[in-house]
């Protein structure tokens, strides 16, 4: 498995669009106005942990050339993907401008961004944390092996051996009931 080891093994990339709310920028630390921004990007699922891989000896198929292998992860992951979120900075556009409304003779405050670079940060972080959610969500509603994520990282992950080996089917368990 060391010849396969890649620092990290993207299988599959999700363009996106999304609206996010963020609070102005000024000079305070409170406004009462919410700007929305129309934000594109892709998010790259990818396998880092080849490491984790072994090879079961047992249950492999020598003869019809399926290799089974068994991931043990050193920590204690929640799933075995990594999310990036790739967000440029001519990706963010400013859709609209809302100040609150008065609310028994107060605004509605909220806390200023504080710059255009941590707008971009916290972007990234939230729509990354809204993707493991999600793929989260999927995995949990049956066996992992069920998953379209699964399916995809299977694919090029059996392509990836294919390439390298003799091996023609690629099974992985991941401890999850496949």
């Amino acid at each position: 498995m060391k010849n396969l080891a890649q620092k990290d093994f993207i299988f599959q990339s999700i363009a996106f669009r999304k609206f996010l709310v963020y609070g102005t920028t000024g000079g305070s630390d409170l406004t009462d106005e919410l700007q929305i921004y129309y934000v594109a990007g892709e998010a790259t699922l990818s396998f880092s942990d080849v490491d984790s891989l072994s090879i079961d000896t047992d249950r492999s198929d020598y003869a019809k050339k399926i290799l089974r292998l068994n991931y043990a992860p050193a920590d204690s992951r929640k799933m075995p993907f990594d999310i990036a979120v790739l967000i440029n900075e001519n990706d963010i556009y400013p859709v609209a401008d809302y100040e609150s409304q008065k609310f028994l003779g107060a605004f509605d405050l909220v806390p200023r961004d504080k710059n255009e670079a941590m707008m971009i940060q916290q972007a990234k972080e939230r729509l990354k944390t809204e993707f493991e959610e999600q793929l989260l969500s999927d995995m949990e509603k049956g066996s992992l092996s069920e998953s379209d994520t699964y399916q995809a990282f299977l694919k090029k992950f059996t392509e990836m051996v294919r390439n390298a080996s003799d091996w023609e089917t690629v099974e992985i368990d991941f401890g999850r009931g496949q």
